[in-house]
């Protein structure tokens, strides 16, 4: 989070001529005002006007446009994005604790019942689905580390899981 900069001229160099210098202030949201950063970035008269002209083109500061650059950079330069596997000891478990809920379950709203009955629901998730913690909301597994992945729930469910937005497997399934 990008909270705010200022220009100024400061000497630098042997020659002491002054230069544009940014001096920013970087924090991130609800970040105590103790732990907020400043660095001050020095720049050279052809680069500062460079800035301009290029924050000026996009119709935006000099700011934003070095916010933006370095967001792209960092994230550029970070790794690529880990899956996100359930701990197979939470899973095993769960598996066998719900195991009848969905064996049993006779359409979605069913389904979602006996899960909550036990402090869990079922939510979309890109092209399937994930168990949720009522209690806490967070996402616990996908269906399919459970073992029913959301192509098996909608074969025998015969619709799609209401809400989700992933239509085309049921028309699929319905096609065979």
């Amino acid at each position: 989070f990008f909270a705010g900069a200022k220009s100024e001229e400061r000497p630098l160099g042997s020659d002491e001529r002054p230069q544009k210098s940014w001096v920013f202030r970087l924090c991130l949201p609800n970040m105590p005002h103790n732990q907020r950063m400043e660095k001050t970035l020095y720049l050279d008269p052809v680069t500062w006007a460079l800035l301009e002209h290029c924050a000026a083109e996009d119709q935006t500061s000099v700011a934003r446009l070095l916010h933006d650059v370095m967001v792209r950079e960092a994230r550029r330069r970070s790794p690529a994005k880990t899956s996100v596997r359930a701990d197979e000891r939470l899973v095993a478990p769960l598996r066998a604790l719900l195991a009848d809920d969905f064996a049993y379950a006779k359409h979605w709203d069913d389904l979602q019942s006996r899960l909550q009955g036990k402090g869990y629901y079922l939510a979309e998730s890109g092209g399937g689905l994930i168990m949720l913690s009522c209690e806490t909301c967070q996402r616990v597994c996908k269906a399919s580390e459970l073992g029913y992945s959301y192509s098996a729930l909608l074969r025998r469910f015969d619709c799609v899981f209401p809400g989700h937005t992933h239509t085309a497997p049921l028309r699929r399934i319905r096609c065979y």
